[in-house]
């Protein structure tokens, strides 16, 4: 257990204790946001996704409201089968 300390190490444990307490923090607030920026990352990516699709589910409904205006009116046909029969 007597083990010696590495040597980049014996500079840092020599420094004030404010100093200490700064890197701890710093170092804490780094982890911290890499892992809210992981987070938010992911949640971006799914509402961009989300975006296309509904631009993608938009210009379907528009195309096929396109297709049915270019269709007869229900009362038309109704009057091409009656006239038929």
């Amino acid at each position: 257990m007597d083990k010696p300390l590495a040597d980049w190490l014996i500079p840092w444990l020599n420094r004030p204790g404010w100093q200490l307490l700064a890197a701890q923090w710093l170092v804490l607030a780094g982890v911290v946001l890499l892992a809210s920026t992981l987070l938010v990352s992911g949640e971006w990516q799914l509402r961009e996704q989300l975006y296309e699709q509904r631009q993608q589910l938009e210009r379907q409904i528009t195309e096929r409201r396109q297709q049915l205006s270019q269709l007869p009116a229900l009362e038309e046909l109704q009057k091409a089968c009656s006239s038929k029969g």
